[in-house]
Order: structure tokens, then C-alpha cells, then sequence
């Protein structure tokens, strides 16, 4: 079997991801590549070539200048990295902010009392709390109107 030219292109093509890349199409991965494939928490710049830790998050912030800025970035790369921070930011604002609207429209309220009589109709019969256990066997009955301790029964 003869390879074809056009069978090498099309692997070429598909193979264009870093070996030290992570699969994704977040801006972070323009700026760094990670320094360590086993370790997913280690990214390296691509400018100044310093490991960071904290993933793709730290390398964002890296280039943007929050922490430990890059001296090599542009002005450019800084606002790129920061709108992606602050869009991140505000989607996670605004889903709290959407749980929190639901959890506004629940009322819990004590006000509400409950028929057990219509319990019963859609559950069946309640049965009584259970009087007696198996270690009530082994305890003294005590008079509930009393504050006394009961007593255990020494066999």
C-alpha cells in the first residue's frame, strides 16, 4: 500500500493541537501551555515562560496583570484576558442571581397547617409512633410530666 499525499494532509490537519495543550477553546491556552502533562494545576507562559500554579485560571491572571503580571504582554493580550475573567465573573454572578430569585419565590412558612385526617385519605391509615423499642427494655418508664432521668436497670 502507497500513503497518498493527500492522506498526510489530513492527518497533519487534525493533529494541530500542542502535545501540552488542554482541549479546550478557552483564551488561556493562547498564553500558556501546561508545564507538566501529568500535572493539570502547572501552566507555563508562553512569553515569559514562568509555571504558575492554579490552572488556566493563574495564567489568565498572569497575562491580565492581576497576579504576578507578565512583563511581557501586551496591552492587547491584557484586555483579552481580562474580559474573559470578567465574563466569567458575571455569568457566575448572574446564576447566583438566578437561584437566588428562585429561592425568593419559595415561601416557607409555618403559617400552613397540615389535616391529617386528609393524610390519611391519600396515604392510608398512620400508624402510631412505635411506644416501645427494644431498648426501652433495658430503661425504667418515666412519667412524662416529671424533669427526672431515667434510670438504666442493672441485669
Amino acid at each position: 500500500m502507497s500513503s497518498t499525499p493527500q492522506s498526510k494532509e489530513s492527518t497533519a490537519s487534525t493533529n494541530t493541537t500542542h502535545p501540552r495543550k488542554r482541549n479546550s477553546n478557552d483564551v488561556g491556552w493562547e498564553f500558556g501551555i501546561l508545564a507538566d502533562p501529568n500535572d493539570l494545576d502547572k501552566v507555563q507562559c508562553l512569553k515569559c515562560k514562568k509555571v504558575v500554579s492554579g490552572g488556566v485560571y493563574r495564567i489568565k491572571q498572569h497575562i491580565a496583570g492581576s497576579v504576578r503580571a507578565c512583563k511581557l504582554s501586551s496591552s492587547k493580550d491584557k484586555i483579552k484576558c481580562r474580559n474573559a475573567l470578567n465574563e466569567a465573573k458575571n455569568k457566575k454572578k448572574a446564576k447566583q442571581d438566578h437561584y437566588d430569585a428562585l429561592r425568593a419565590e419559595v415561601n416557607i412558612s409555618n403559617d400552613e397547617t397540615i389535616d391529617l385526617d386528609e393524610m390519611e385519605d391519600s396515604f392510608g391509615i398512620l400508624k402510631p409512633p412505635k411506644s416501645f423499642g427494644p431498648i426501652d427494655r433495658f430503661a425504667k418508664s418515666v412519667d412524662k410530666g416529671t424533669r427526672k432521668q431515667a434510670n438504666l436497670l442493672m441485669l
